[in-house]
């Protein structure tokens, strides 16, 4: 797993890099609400990029099988997140209509809760860990 974080990351981190070069290249100068929509979807990429980099130099499995489960599904919901940006990118930046920005949230909700799963899930197995190791 640890690998393929690696790689999704450094392939997101490329797409970031040209949906930078797009919007220099392609983007009108647009009026001040539908340019901060393209920015923030830019950022997202660069979140998502980011963490799984992070995975990528980082992740280890763990020893219980619950929280390795846990680390699972952080990871589909980190991968799930990644591909939800990209869409948004390229589907609701631009919109000005928050409330129909639903690719966006729903990354921004992935890459949490990935987030949140692979810390519990590592906190968890440490703290186990210790436990059994004391006994």
């Amino acid at each position: 797993m640890r690998g393929l974080h690696f790689i999704i990351g450094v392939l997101v981190l490329v797409i970031f890099l040209f949906s930078g070069y797009y919007m220099v290249d392609f983007v009108p100068e647009l009026p001040l609400a539908e340019r901060m929509t393209w920015r923030a979807n830019h950022i997202y990429l660069l979140m998502m990029a980011i963490g799984h980099l992070l995975l990528g130099g980082y992740y280890r499995d763990t020893v219980l099988d619950y929280t390795r489960a846990m680390q699972t599904v952080g990871s589909i919901f980190m991968f799930a997140g990644s591909l939800l940006a990209i869409l948004a990118f390229f589907l609701e930046a631009g919109s000005t209509d928050l409330d129909g920005r639903v690719y966006s949230l729903a990354a921004a909700m992935c890459i949490f809760s990935g987030t949140i799963l692979h810390s519990l899930s590592t906190l968890i197995d440490s703290h186990k860990v210790k436990v059994k190791a004391k006994t």
